[in-house]
């Protein structure tokens, strides 16, 4: 018995441990299509000129989320050209502990305090809430999007980089239409021909 519950709390601690290295992607779209990935397991993504997205691969909670608050700054600083906006994707947080909110209410003010437009996507409505209960005062200057897309559109369209936008369209509709031709192709016959 005894065993078993050191296992069990071996597990738990390691499970913790892992959890709370922080995890970041920093994101390019993928070269002619309609997806994002990180641009150091891609070579053949693109950046925008300004602008710095970044994804949190693992949910923000209390283990990670000042570590990931320092890896969010320090990319921010490694940016090699002089930065406008900063976008993050919070798909893979679901909810906030306090710990989470008040860290990422913190790192929002500091990029804002550098002067940099937050732009933030794919937020849960507790996520949200969370960063109501933390800071009042953290809307101020945020925008929420509802995906990638939407955010870098906005962002584009503020550059006023109509090509790019124009690009993002076309690769949009290009797997839309890949997507329907899949779902659209003759099925397979189930009839074996007369012999």
């Amino acid at each position: 018995m005894e065993a078993l519950l050191l296992s069990v709390a071996c597990s738990l601690f390691m499970l913790v441990w892992r959890s709370s290295q922080p995890c970041l992607a920093v994101l390019g779209r993928v070269n002619d299509r309609f997806e994002f990935t990180d641009i150091r397991l891609n070579l053949a993504t693109q950046t925008f000129p300004g602008l710095l997205m970044l994804r949190p691969n693992n949910g923000i909670f209390f283990a990670n989320a000042e570590g990931l608050r320092e890896a969010i700054l320090h990319e921010v600083q490694a940016s090699s050209g002089p930065l406008r906006a900063v976008l993050i994707d919070l798909a893979a947080t679901n909810d906030l502990d306090a710990p989470s909110a008040e860290a990422l209410s913190g790192l929002l003010k500091d990029l804002q305090g550098q002067q940099l437009a937050v732009m933030l996507t794919r937020v849960s409505d507790s996520v949200r809430g969370g960063l109501v209960r933390s800071s009042g005062s953290y809307g101020n200057g945020v925008s929420f999007y509802a995906s990638i897309v939407e955010a870098l559109v906005s962002y584009l369209s503020a550059d006023n980089q109509l090509g790019a936008i124009d690009e993002i369209v076309k690769s949009g509709i290009k797997t839309v239409q890949r997507i329907a031709s899949v779902y659209h192709s003759p099925a397979p016959s189930d009839v074996m021909p007369d012999s």
